[in-house]
């Protein structure tokens, strides 16, 4: 009879684990509450499978690649409105060229963000590790998801 018990008890588990998949492999619903940067321009780019031209983004809205993010039409986001305090806020206590040995907390040297220009040339670099889903940078201390989304668009504009 032990045996028996065990059998079905693992059946049980697989079927559960089973089910569960299968919901969360079928379900087109988000949480109400997430907000992918899709819906943050206020576009619906459609099925990406259905036009090559399409960006291409997961299951969840989220885009692939940095390549695959578009400027939405009518950004009004610019280095003036958003770049300069981002970048003040969350990434000039390491990549500041002002900061030296330890104090830069590990950041690469040589890699700075004191201007636009310097921001601009690294756009790809800085989107796959801080910009929209991308939750790398910085490692200490946290970005709103609206900011995040805010650079990822920034970024794909161009940065300007």
């Amino acid at each position: 009879m032990k045996h028996h018990t065990t059998t079905s008890a693992a059946f049980v588990l697989v079927s559960c684990i089973a089910t569960l998949c299968i919901a969360a492999c079928t379900s087109s619903a988000k949480p109400s509450t997430m907000q992918s940067p899709l819906d943050a321009g206020g576009n619906d780019f459609g099925n990406p499978s259905a036009d090559s031209s399409l960006p291409s983004f997961d299951a969840s809205g989220h885009f692939l690649t940095f390549a695959d993010r578009p400027c939405p039409p009518g950004s009004t986001l610019s280095y003036q409105s958003f770049g300069a305090a981002f970048f003040a806020n969350h990434c000039e206590l390491c990549h500041a060229s002002s900061m030296t040995g330890l104090a830069r907390n590990g950041a690469p040297v040589g890699l700075f963000f004191d201007n636009q220009a310097e921001i601009q040339a690294l756009r790809q670099k800085i989107w796959e590790r801080a910009g929209d889903e991308n939750h790398l940078m910085p490692p200490v201390g946290s970005v709103a998801m609206s900011e995040r989304v805010q650079l990822g668009e920034w970024l794909a504009c161009g940065a300007k």
